[in-house]
């Protein structure tokens, strides 16, 4: 994905830090995979006490892709179509200067390919009078501090086709080897569609890599859907205010992902890869009968995220969960589970406390296995009292759980909750599976 500079080219060391940084989010996300299985071996030991439910969760085929199938591939040369400055140097450039470019729908792509740059960029949907079809306004002011160091703004083309907006270093001008970030980009994207058009309006694709730039995201739920959003950072915080999608993907490494969406698609990730923490509400949605899963990573980061389901038919599709936490706290809320909707949540906490909130509707079997724990923080249930039939006819709820030691230093404490005299052993309407290691996990139903 490395932009050029006029003659077509990144320098190169610039290119080593993108395939460096590419490397570790395929590495992390490899090494999250293998942490999941190894830790979810015990759940088939035969070391069950007798009188224990047996408790077999459904068979849900994993359906989370690799960072491979789920990022844009482009290659590292695209062709430049146009740039502020011709020059391949600084000379052409001032210290300080704005400019506004105007794009299609189809050139939603904005990328930062300069290392001693920073700044924010706020994108909205804006409601225009009398335009006659959606457009793209990016305005973008460009402030340098070090003499012959400064940003050109460019359009390119890649390989695929798609057209794209970037902020590149000039050849020459930049202190090589200096991390200090000299340059200060300020942009606002403007999404713009006629206030007539018919709502909502449609946008393909938003992608985004912008380094160590702040991403801001607002007032797009509504009138205006986005298919893919795709945002990747580095140190760069990315906010998402609202945003109905089909899939969604946020890449960070320090940087905070804050992400309230709509997502309806077959898999989305919220994934941070060097300690930034995850936040922010999910909605998971199906028109149809599709299966929607949802993946979030946060290695290092903490994660305090609600989920909410909503499905129009019992025999609708299934929703997937699976929330990793590394070394830090994971807060997963489930706000929203209708009955009769089946959902797979699984949680993996690495030396991290685990708090898992499910709603009283919930009905289904829970397992949670720890192995490397003290005795004083092997997981635990919290049932709530006083709660409510939610069909109104007056059944009584019983949440039951055992609990053992298996060979090895494993404890397990397995359970379920329904409504009426006896469980529906037939099939499970959702199921909870948590496992940690070194980690306080608790369930709250």
């Amino acid at each position: 994905m490395g932009l050029p500079s006029n003659d077509q080219r990144v320098d190169s060391h610039a290119r080593v830090r993108r395939y460096d940084r590419a490397s570790k989010v395929a590495l992390a996300l490899l090494t999250a995979t293998a942490l999941a299985f190894l830790l979810r071996k015990p759940s088939s030991s035969p070391h069950r006490p007798v009188g224990s439910p047996a408790l077999v969760h459904p068979q849900i085929p994993a359906t989370f892709p690799g960072l491979a199938a789920i990022q844009p591939v482009y290659n590292d040369d695209p062709e430049t179509i146009w740039c502020y400055s011709d020059e391949v140097d600084a000379k052409g450039l001032p210290m300080n200067y704005s400019h506004t470019v105007t794009l299609s729908l189809e050139e939603s792509s904005f990328y930062n390919q300069h290392q001693w740059a920073s700044g924010d960029w706020t994108f909205e949907a804006v409601s225009v009078p009398d335009l006659k079809a959606p457009e793209v306004r990016a305005q973008l002011s460009v402030s340098s501090q070090k003499e012959g160091c400064t940003a050109n703004i460019c359009i390119v083309r890649f390989e695929d086709g798609n057209r794209g907006l970037a902020t590149v270093a000039p050849k020459t001008g930049c202190p090589v080897g200096d991390p200090t970030l000299v340059v200060d980009i300020q942009a606002t994207v403007t999404f713009a569609y006629p206030e007539t058009a018919a709502k909502p309006v449609h946008v393909d694709r938003i992608n985004t890599d912008l380094q160590s730039m702040t991403q801001h995201f607002k007032h797009f739920r509504g009138d205006v859907d986005v298919k893919v959003l795709f945002a990747s950072s580095t140190t760069g915080e990315i906010r998402v205010d609202g945003m109905n999608t089909d899939s969604t993907i946020i890449l960070a490494s320090t940087g905070s992902v804050t992400a309230n969406i709509s997502v309806s698609d077959r898999i989305s990730t919220l994934y941070t890869y060097g300690g930034g923490p995850i936040k922010g509400s999910v909605t998971l949605s199906a028109p149809s009968k599709e299966d929607v899963g949802l993946q979030v990573l946060g290695l290092g980061g903490a994660v305090d995220l609600d989920i909410a389901l909503t499905s129009p038919a019992s025999d609708g599709p299934h929703y997937e969960a699976y929330v990793l936490g590394w070394n830090k706290p994971v807060r997963l809320n489930v706000v929203s589970l209708p009955p009769g909707v089946p959902l797979a949540l699984t949680t993996v906490g690495i030396a991290g406390n685990l708090e898992l909130i499910l709603p009283t509707t919930f009905e289904g079997p829970f397992t949670f296995m720890a192995f490397g724990t003290p005795d004083d923080q092997k997981p635990i249930i919290v049932p709530r009292s006083e709660v409510p039939d939610p069909t109104g006819e007056g059944r009584n709820r019983t949440v039951s759980s055992h609990s053992w030691d298996v060979k090895g230093g494993y404890h397990v404490l397995a359970g379920e909750t329904f409504w009426g005299s006896k469980a529906n052993k037939s099939e499970y309407l959702s199921y909870v599976l948590s496992e940690s290691n070194s980690a306080r996990a608790a369930l709250l139903v």
